[in-house]
């Protein structure tokens, strides 16, 4: 063994080893950097990896070859020959000292020096502006290519890429670069444009830097339409190159690329989502029709069965109990399983899943925690599975975990009303009422037309006594149903009944059907407990999500010494325990 390792020694391999190692880091190092700048294809650097690594051996094989011949017979060696051997080794110490001294420079300067770039963080951050339509095509294409753009560098690992709901606020924004960045909170933008004719498409990306307000890279994609995917995944690599995120190991598609290659398909699909994130009754039925359309075409289609549950789940919240509310929720349920059987490893699913075992029939918390975690694990910035996992936490009474988890959401899509909105419900609920009142009225900020916050907010300020400012909140509520239930609380707060009584029949009117648990918190305030119980036991019956906000309720928290209550918490708990089938 000793000779062995003597020879060796001789044969300088320790030596060339260690120079073949520094000098393969080194290449490697300066490439990651140079070669996005020329916009080389990422496997180039991937196989310059691979040839680094199967490359030594054969190195190491030449190394002893090559030194048995030039060094011969060790027991022979002549004091010329040893000389020699002693100034090579002298020489290989000096070339190894300078390739491993650069190496270190090099990645003490990566590692260690900050860079002055204004408005950059370690981890990159990006978001991608809706691309510009141009053409007679309908906005549905180009929205739908620019989410899934955010869906091919969400699969980026190392890069924070904002939701879409943010982004997607400055379609029509005459704002400068610099300032859209600020607002977001990112250091770059993917802005752009595409246009559709017939089966081609052009699409030109530019990548911004956020702080010195210019584009750095641009690119124009003139294709077949049948191109569109290979398009998108290559976008992302050369985002990736260009912001210098390794994907190395890493495959990147697109996320809506349907399973049979069908145009057809995905064109469905687009004028579903497109559908979908308008959010009102007509277009949810639009939406699913589209989808459904898409499943057709593709019986694999997992992200349009997704899509489609999520839609059924919306659109069965916003119905009166009955048969065909009962449909929207066993078809919701039936979609999300099957997004779930056909890609499990994809996080729309999960994400569908546990947006219907939160809402739904006999709601199951656990459950959709457990799938909200699942959607996470596959996507981490999936905003929808971060906001389902906080309501989840919030119904099961995690409260510190819910926050945790709505903080998340927001700094994933911070312009988004939906994350916004459940954030203000859960720092109310966990008497945060400053906080709780910022952020709802935050969501009248951004979108000052939507039903709800107003109503909400209006609880907070009856609980805290501010009449005069509950009143004129509460008279600014856009839906006449909710400001109906607002004045109610309202005016029951200043001792005005019959004016509450009024506006609570209006409400019931309206919306007694389809939310009795709101009608009970209004005789819960009032102390009216035979009506507060009766209306619980209605929103049980219809199964009206707000029975799960029960235990965080101040209306019928104030009824908790009643046997009624107890009895109506046993009756929750045992549906959120035994989840439909």
């Amino acid at each position: 063994m000793s000779r062995l390792l003597s020879e060796i020694q001789r044969r300088n391999l320790p030596r060339m080893s260690a120079l073949y190692g520094g000098s393969s880091w080194m290449l490697f190092s300066v490439a990651e950097t140079v070669l996005p700048v020329f916009d080389v294809p990422n496997w180039v650097l991937q196989s310059l990896f691979v040839i680094s690594v199967v490359g030594f051996p054969v190195f190491a094989i030449a190394v002893w070859f090559i030194g048995g011949r030039a060094g011969g017979d060790a027991a022979a060696e002549t004091p010329a020959d040893s000389a020699g051997r002693l100034e090579l080794g002298r020489r290989l110490n000096i070339a190894i000292i300078a390739v491993l001294s650069i190496a270190v420079i090099l990645l003490l300067v990566d590692r260690f020096i900050p860079h002055d770039d204004a408005g950059k963080t370690s981890v990159p951050s990006i978001a991608v502006l809706p691309l510009k339509n141009i053409g007679a095509e309908a906005d549905a294409f180009s929205d739908g290519l620019s989410e899934e753009l955010i869906g091919v560098l969400s699969q980026v690992r190392g890069l924070r890429v904002l939701a879409r709901g943010s982004s997607f606020r400055f379609r029509d924004a005459e704002l400068p670069p610099g300032e859209i960045g600020q607002q977001l909170g990112v250091a770059y933008l993917l802005e752009g444009s595409v246009r559709r004719v017939e089966q081609r498409i052009r699409v030109h990306i530019a990548l911004i830097d956020v702080a010195a307000g210019d584009s750095i890279w641009a690119r124009t994609f003139d294709r077949e339409l049948r191109d569109v995917f290979e398009v998108q995944t290559e976008i992302g690599r050369l985002v990736a190159g260009q912001l210098r995120v390794s994907i190395v190991g890493e495959a990147l598609r697109a996320p809506a690329r349907p399973s049979n290659e069908n145009l057809a398909a995905y064109n469905a699909y687009q004028q579903g989502l497109f559908h979908a994130n308008r959010g009102d009754p007509d277009n949810l039925v639009k939406a699913i029709g589209f989808f459904d359309d898409a499943l057709k075409q593709d019986p694999a289609y997992a992200v349009a069965a997704a899509s489609a549950s999520s839609s059924l789940t919306s659109l069965a919240k916003t119905q009166p109990p009955g048969t065909a509310r009962d449909e929207h929720w066993r078809q919701a349920e039936v979609r999300a399983l099957e997004a779930i059987y056909l890609a499990p490893d994809i996080a729309a699913g999960h994400a569908a899943l546990s947006y219907f075992l939160s809402q739904g029939p006999l709601a199951d918390q656990p459950g959709a925690e457990k799938s909200a975690r699942r959607a996470l694990d596959l996507d981490p910035s999936n905003s929808s599975a971060l906001n389902m996992l906080g309501i989840a936490l919030l119904y099961q009474g995690k409260t510190a975990d819910a926050i945790t988890a709505f903080d998340r959401a927001v700094a994933v899509n911070p312009l988004n009303f939906n994350a916004q909105f459940s954030r203000a419900g859960v720092l109310a609920r966990a008497g945060r009422l400053d906080d709780a009142e910022a952020s709802y009225r935050r969501c009248i900020e951004l979108q000052p037309e939507r039903m709800l916050t107003r109503a909400f907010l209006t609880q907070i300020l009856v609980h805290r006594q501010q009449a005069e400012a509950a009143l004129a909140i509460a008279q600014a509520e856009p839906n006449a149903a909710w400001r109906h239930y607002a004045l109610a609380l309202v005016h029951e707060g200043r001792g005005a009944r019959a004016d509450s009584e009024t506006a609570l029949q209006a409400f019931i009117a309206t919306n007694g059907e389809s939310d009795p648990f709101n009608v009970g918190q209004v005789y819960a305030l009032r102390g009216d407990a035979d009506h507060a119980f009766e209306w619980l036991d209605r929103a049980i019956a219809a199964h009206d999500p707000g029975v799960a906000d029960l235990d965080l309720d101040w209306y019928y928290g104030a009824l908790k010494q009643d046997p009624r209550y107890a009895e109506a918490h046993r009756i929750i708990a045992s549906h959120a325990t035994h989840p439909p089938s």
